[in-house]
C-alpha cells in the first residue's frame, strides 16, 4: 500500500513539474516586445541621474520623442494663431496692442518648434543608440521623430508658399 501511495505522489510531482515546464515555455513565448512601454507597463521606473536599466532608458526615449510631436504641433498651431493676429492687427490698425497680440503667440511658437525639432533629432539619435545597445525594436520612436520632422517640413513649405 505504501508503494502505491509513493508512486501516486511521484506521479503527481511529475505532473506538476511538467505543468511548470509548460507554463515556463508559454511565458517565454508570450513575452511581449518592449515597444511603447510607457503606455503598457504601470510599474514605476523612476531613476535619479543616469540609468542603465533597459526599461528606464526605453521609457525615457519614448517620452522624449512623444514630446517632440506635441511641441511641433503646438508650435504650428500657435504660429497659425499668430498669423491670424497679424491679419487682425493689419486690418484693424491696432498699432502696438496688435503687435503684442500677434507677437506673443509667434514667440512661443518659435520656441515650441525649436524644442520639438531638437528633441526629434535627439530622439532619432537616441532611438538608434538604444536599438543598437539593447537590441530592441525602436521603430515606433524613430517613426514618431520622422513624422515630427515631416510635419515641420510641410508647415515650413506651406508657410513659404502661402504666407
Amino acid at each position: 500500500m505504501a508503494d502505491a501511495e509513493t508512486e501516486a505522489e511521484w506521479a503527481k510531482m511529475r505532473r506538476i513539474a511538467k505543468e511548470k515546464g509548460k507554463a515556463a515555455k508559454a511565458y517565454e513565448k508570450s513575452k511581449r516586445d518592449s515597444v511603447a512601454l510607457s503606455y503598457l507597463d504601470p510599474k514605476p521606473t523612476k531613476a535619479s541621474g543616469f540609468s542603465t536599466n533597459r526599461e528606464t532608458v526605453m521609457r525615457a526615449v519614448e517620452k522624449f520623442t512623444n514630446a517632440s510631436v506635441i511641441f511641433v504641433i503646438l508650435g504650428v498651431t500657435l504660429d497659425v494663431i499668430s498669423r491670424a493676429g497679424e491679419t487682425v492687427t493689419t486690418l484693424g490698425h491696432l498699432g502696438a496692442g496688435g503687435v503684442i497680440i500677434a507677437g506673443i503667440p509667434q514667440a512661443i511658437s518659435m520656441i515650441c518648434i525649436l524644442i520639438g525639432i531638437v528633441s526629434a533629432i535627439t530622439g532619432i539619435i537616441s532611438s538608434i543608440y538604444t536599438k543598437i545597445k539593447y537590441k530592441t525594436k525602436m521603430n515606433y520612436t524613430i517613426l514618431v521623430c520622422i513624422i515630427t520632422l515631416v510635419i515641420f517640413g510641410i508647415f515650413e513649405f506651406l508657410k513659404t508658399k502661402i504666407w
